[in-house]
């Protein structure tokens, strides 16, 4: 329970001096939720799951060098434990949800999360980062009226809940701005590739309920 408070300090520390309050909480609450509890290396993939929150004010490097410099630090010298900043934030979402989120992602919806969270994987560290960031940029441009917040927390929260306020048409953009992405990171002869062996590897293993995602495609 120390060690855990120590890292969410740690953190909030780190995080506070380049994101707005807000922000922060945002990245801590992945943190809480998905990474909690790891050895310290997984801290790279973290920050690479987070690069959208922070792309355009610092980069992972210099966030994990400052992280490793903060985790030495005496308690005295980091920030106030920021759980119960966090506890409102939750509190909110959970009353956003039971007004917003009263739709549930549909079996397509669900194997669309799944092909896309599955090829994500796919991808090296380093060029996942850059693809969050290409897809992010993406996104801020295509997608208006509170989309691009719904599916940015999307790609953040890996949770298809976000998901289900779509419609097929949309959904198709939204995996066709990935590919798009693909290209610009990977090359198009990867991308193409990257895709193509990614949507044969879900048919593989999901059988009749793969021909759910043809609706995407």
């Amino acid at each position: 329970m120390e060690d855990r408070i120590r890292q969410r300090r740690a953190l909030f520390t780190v995080l506070q001096q380049w994101l707005d309050e807000a922000t922060v909480l945002e990245a801590l609450q992945i943190f809480e939720e998905q990474f909690q509890g790891r050895p310290t290396i997984a801290v790279h993939d973290y920050l690479t799951r987070i690069a959208p929150l922070y792309q355009d004010k610092v980069d992972a490097k210099t966030l994990r060098r400052e992280l490793m410099q903060v985790l030495v630090r005496t308690s005295q010298q980091l920030a106030p434990d920021p759980l119960p900043q966090l506890q409102q934030l939750r509190a909110r979402q959970q009353a956003e949800q039971r007004i917003e989120f009263n739709l549930q992602p549909s079996a397509e919806q669900l194997a669309l999360h799944q092909l896309i969270s599955s090829m994500l994987q796919k991808v090296p560290l380093p060029q996942r980062k850059q693809l969050h960031t290409h897809i992010a940029r993406q996104l801020k441009t295509r997608f208006r009226n509170g989309s691009y917040d719904q599916l940015a927390q999307y790609m953040l929260a890996e949770n298809p809940v976000y998901l289900a306020r779509f419609d097929d048409a949309a959904l198709r953009d939204f995996l066709s701005l990935i590919y798009v992405a693909a290209c610009e990171v990977l090359g198009p002869v990867a991308a193409d590739q990257w895709l193509g062996a990614g949507i044969a590897a879900f048919r593989a293993s999901h059988g009749a309920a793969a021909q759910a995602i043809n609706r995407y495609l």
